[in-house]
């Protein structure tokens, strides 16, 4: 199975950038990882080519209507993205999204033929306290529970710690690797299926070799690393060389 990578560009390249962008990966990107790359939403376009998949950051949880500046699941689905980042942090904490919104954009992107990938994860405070599994089974649950297993089982997870969003710091490879195995048995165990469960949070071209090397991470969410084409192709190199058993 290959490694699913997430290439998060967030509101960091303009337009000559992105030419530039798409221009380069282009000529990198090959069969050997599933690559989902999400630029802005003016930008989608750019990369509807085929060598990988294409992906939006977020979705409005209203499908049409009179609700100027929002972009809806139809839309994008018209556009041929097949993935859309879901309740990430940055979204939570300056657009104040919550479970209902995250819930319904869950169920307008499968309704649409796109697939969800959800975010999850502590703040620094929750883990100071040791409330890291049990945040991430809360946040679960409160979406999974209002959720049918036709919905459920086309949901990728992402877990993305918030304390190490644009940090600089990272989990210990150990509690990763025990984190996504609570999240993997926990889902199984209650909703019985097996969904994929990604990692995110200040990876680079450094520690990704030891990320790579977790077994049970399905893949990776990237955000600023994602945007440098002089580290983003040495990602890309090492977790090639490692598929998902």
């Amino acid at each position: 199975m290959k490694k699913i990578i997430v290439a998060n560009l967030k509101m960091n390249l303009d337009l000559g950038e992105i030419i530039a962008y798409k221009n380069a990966l282009d000529k990198i990107v090959n069969d050997k990882l599933s690559l989902i790359v999400c630029p802005q939403y003016p930008y989608l376009s750019f990369f509807n080519n085929g060598l990988y998949s294409l992906g939006a950051q977020n979705v409005s949880e209203y499908e049409k209507g009179a609700f100027t500046g929002e972009v809806g699941a139809r839309d994008l689905a018209s556009l041929d993205v097949e993935y859309v980042l879901i309740g990430h942090y940055e979204r939570k904490k300056y657009f104040l999204e919550n479970d209902d919104k995250i819930l319904i954009k869950i169920k307008n992107v499968i309704d649409n033929g796109m697939i969800p990938i959800m975010f999850i994860g502590e703040s620094k405070e929750e883990k100071q306290r040791k409330k890291t599994i049990s945040v991430i089974q809360k946040q679960i649950v409160e979406i999974f529970n209002m959720l049918s297993n036709k919905y459920i089982n086309k949901i990728i997870l992402a877990y993305e710690p918030i304390w190490a969003i644009n940090s600089g710091k990272i989990p210990e490879d150990k509690e990763i690797d025990e984190i996504i195995t609570f999240i993997k048995n926990f889902v199984l165990k209650n909703y019985k299926t097996n969904n994929s469960v990604l990692y995110g949070g200040s990876i680079n071209e450094f520690n990704i070799k030891n990320f790579n090397q977790i077994k049970n991470i399905d893949g990776f969410v990237i955000g600023e690393a994602s945007t440098n084409l002089r580290i983003f192709p040495q990602i890309l190199k090492t977790c090639e060389d490692k598929t998902i058993d």
